[in-house]
């Protein structure tokens, strides 16, 4: 008797629910499907001889179900398994998700062409190899899918995995190892690279070498571009490859020479900067490079905003953003935001959102170095200085960026500290001093406008700007990168992806509108009115709200 979809859903519930419970139990699950389907003759060469195994099987109940199920419908349960739960598994993470799956499938153009030798750089648990084994159109059946894998579960998994969705027209070679130290000499048409989240240290043996040969390997070794350097030195005259990035691979100093050489040869088809959360155990930004042959021209999309809203009431706690994969393919292959390869090359930083924001020119703008002295102050945080606070004034204090809010510096509050060394004095405010801070997306700015009792250290490697003040009025600075303008100068050189930073020597290079000081103390002054007005009224709305709570104390309660 044929299953409805009432009890396929309930098996596939009860299969969810124990890999969920238990880490194991999705290999167990994938092992007997892959036993079954042995048995049935519908896998005739199995990759795995499960009979020198000694396997462990599911519940009898499931087992008699799962014989009852179609080569289909164990076919769909086996993608449940892997993608609902791939993430988990064998205490390792993948980096891959069903939608990063079939929009690198279809960024490969996969789906328009077939016989074509594919390369999947770390495979993981083989679930891009099923997508592309799965291709329900004729003319798309590749001709070899090469997988590469250094955890040797998930290549035994994505080896079950293959022989499972084969087909009989695409040959399937997994191997278990380190390219880097193996002979890795695979010629691809198209390929995956989905290189590893984490830093893979290098030692000597295995940096030999790179596609160019001015590029020594140890300057992208602990990068994306190592893995992508190994695939593209066995590319075919007209490859096709997607690989998925951190951001520091688009500007990071130390890989500026081999991004110059990939540009320059043409290979650097795109980047599509993805939105956050696009994997389920990390926000860090991602990003999709799309390489090819004889490109003219380098395309930018910002798709972090195409997403389907889930309209679910908890849809702001999901795991991973629903991407919107029409839109993305559709804003891509018709993009208009492009660089040739020239003005390409002068990009210090590749992320798509900083090159396509819409930059208003400032007029008479002049370098921040010319008009301010700007460093950086001590990099000690308040944990360097535990066991010398003191209630008392004790001659030195110490600014975080706590003590500075949106609109001043909150110098009543200021952590004392007994201590007599003078190293730091060099990183002590002054007055008429602006503090920048420096380790944070929102970026605080603070206009010392008072006079120092004591000796105010400035920690967390904030950054000082100390202007001539002949030239630059310090609070009209601080109107300034508070602006729409100012903003968008440091977004422009902050840098970073969990820990966003800046830096002195990037922020002494922004230009800042001049103006006559004149002018610029007409704004200063106008700006301090307006913030003692809205302090007031802040101290007044906060006296209201006690008296509001205190109402119910006039009532007399037994």
């Amino acid at each position: 008797m044929p299953y409805t979809n009432e009890n396929y859903n309930n098996i596939k519930n009860i299969v969810l629910q124990q890999s969920m419970m238990n880490s194991d139990y999705a290999q167990t699950f994938i092992e007997n499907v892959y036993s079954l389907l042995v048995s049935r003759n519908i896998i005739k060469n199995p990759k795995i001889d499960l009979e020198s195994i000694e396997l462990k099987s599911v519940p009898e109940t499931l087992s008699n179900s799962l014989s009852d199920l179609s080569v289909d419908e164990l076919k769909q349960m086996v993608r449940e398994v892997l993608y609902q739960n791939s993430y988990r598994r064998y205490g390792a993470r993948e980096h891959t998700t069903p939608q990063l799956n079939e929009l690198t499938y279809r960024l490969l153009e996969l789906d328009k062409s077939g016989d074509n030798e594919v390369l999947d750089l770390c495979t993981e648990s083989g679930t891009f190899i099923a997508r592309v084994l799965d291709s329900g159109a004729s003319d798309c059946v590749q001709k070899t899918i090469y997988g590469r894998e250094i955890n040797n579960k998930f290549a035994y998994i994505a080896k079950l995995v293959s022989d499972i969705f084969g087909n009989d027209f695409t040959k399937v070679d997994i191997s278990n190892g380190d390219i880097f130290k193996e002979n890795f000499a695979v010629k691809f048409d198209k390929a995956r690279i989905f290189i590893p989240l984490i830093t893979r240290v290098f030692i000597d043996e295995e940096s030999s070498s790179s596609m160019f040969n001015d590029v020594p390997f140890r300057t992208i070794a602990n990068s994306g571009w190592a893995f992508i350097d190994k695939a593209l030195s066995n590319k075919k005259d007209n490859f096709r490859a997607v690989a998925m990035v951190l951001g520091k691979n688009l500007w990071e100093n130390q890989t500026s020479l081999y991004r110059k050489h990939i540009i320059e040869n043409g290979y650097l088809e795109g980047i599509i900067e993805l939105p956050t959360k696009v994997l389920p155990y990390t926000g860090v930004q991602l990003f999709l490079l799309v390489l090819s042959n004889n490109n003219k021209e380098v395309k930018f999309l910002d798709a972090s905003s195409l997403t389907i809203k889930n309209k679910n009431r908890f849809s702001e706690r999901e795991i991973v953003v629903t991407l919107d994969i029409g839109s993305i393919l559709d804003a891509y292959f018709d993009c208009k935001n492009t660089k040739t390869i020239n003005e390409t090359l002068e990009l210090k930083n590749l992320t798509p959102s900083l090159v396509t924001a819409k930059k208003r020119e400032i007029k008479n703008g002049i370098r921040l170095s010319d008009l301010a002295e700007v460093f950086t102050g001590n990099q000690y945080t308040l944990k360097n200085f535990e066991g010398m606070i003191s209630e008392d004034e004790t001659g030195y204090s110490i600014l975080r960026s706590n003590d500075i809010d949106n609109y001043i510096i909150n110098s009543n509050n200021l952590i004392h500290i007994n201590y007599e060394d003078t190293k730091f004095d060099k990183y002590c405010i002054k007055y008429g001093d602006v503090i920048v801070t420096s380790k944070s997306s929102k970026v605080k700015v603070g206009v010392v406008d008072f006079e120092p009792k004591e000796k105010i250290i400035v920690t967390g490697g904030m950054i000082i700007v100390r202007p001539d003040i002949t030239k630059l009025n310090p609070t009209y600075l601080k109107v300034f990168l508070d602006s729409e303008f100012g903003q968008q100068s440091i977004k422009a050189i902050q840098k970073g992806t969990v820990i966003i930073t800046l830096n002195a020597k990037d922020l002494s290079e922004i230009k800042i509108p001049f103006v006559e000081i004149e002018k610029q103390e007409s704004i200063s002054n106008q700006y301090q009115r307006k913030v003692a007005s809205l302090l007031a009224l802040r101290n007044e709305a906060s006296e209201i709200e006690k008296q509001i709570l205190s109402l119910f104390d006039e009532v007399e309660v037994e």
